[in-house]
């Protein structure tokens, strides 16, 4: 085994989803690759091959992005170490993040995400599944699941944009919160074992200071097809969707 270590890399990850964060203890990946690094091997043999994962880790979902801090109105019993909110995004089904009313009352916990995004889905998880499922829109965000009565949940900008435009099946935002509305049940503690956030596919990157156009027009839509080619296409943050523009009868 050590002989193979000094001679053979190992790389993880050929498929759509990337920029994982770093997690202790494993690599996240869907390829294992062995490279020969040592001239002095013509060849190795492999009758067989296992894999195994760190246990309790969550899929990474396509579309996720991560949050970059995460904090909650108060941590159960002060124990950061087995109670604290970073354990909330650490990937892992096994450890829990138990928060307590602050000092106000309010129960709330909070993930910032490294940049705008136009937010379509956060899931909670509970007892190694997804507990409670929020899909925004541009305006709101809905939730599904047995507790949803008991909590809301806001995606804003805490950062220097403000002004976002307004885009369908997604919420663009910096910061998710959710707040616990309804404290009426007998248990106290908030427990989210982990929380994904995954964004509207395609969407651009929101610029600092970007202002945003109220209209757009074109001398003619390619086909006059406005719907796939029309000039708000251009518009709408999205790089999957595109505006395509021909001359229109005056040349």
């Amino acid at each position: 085994k050590q002989w193979y270590q000094r001679r053979v890399a190992i790389t993880a990850g050929e498929g759509a989803v990337d920029n994982i964060p770093p997690v202790s203890g494993c690599i996240y990946g869907d390829t294992v690759k062995l490279l020969k690094t040592n001239d002095n091997i013509g060849s190795f043999f492999v009758y067989e091959i296992s894999i195994t994962e760190k246990k309790g880790m969550r899929p990474i979902l396509v579309g996720e992005v991560f949050p970059v801090s995460v904090e909650h109105s108060r941590t159960k019993h002060d124990n950061e170490e087995e109670n604290g909110a970073h354990l909330a995004i650490d990937l892992n089904l096994l450890t829990i993040s138990k928060t307590y009313p602050g000092a106000d009352g309010s129960t709330w916990f909070k993930v910032t995400l490294d940049q705008v995004s136009c937010v379509h889905q956060i899931v909670t998880y509970f007892d190694g599944r997804p507990h409670l499922i929020w899909t925004c829109s541009n305006t709101d965000c809905s939730c599904e699941g047995y507790w949803c009565a008991s909590f809301s949940l806001t995606v804003y900008n805490e950062g220097a944009v403000d002004n976002v435009p307004s885009v369908s099946r997604c919420k663009y935002g910096d910061t998710v919160k959710i707040e616990r509305i309804d404290h009426s049940e007998s248990y106290v503690d908030n427990m989210v074992f982990d929380i994904s956030v995954t964004e509207k596919r395609g969407m651009r990157e929101i610029l600092r200071n970007e202002v945003f156009p109220v209209r757009a027009d074109l001398s003619r839509a390619f086909n006059d097809n406005e719907e796939e080619f029309g000039a708000w296409n251009a518009l709408d943050q999205d790089l999957i969707t595109r505006s395509h523009f021909v001359a229109d009868s005056d040349g």
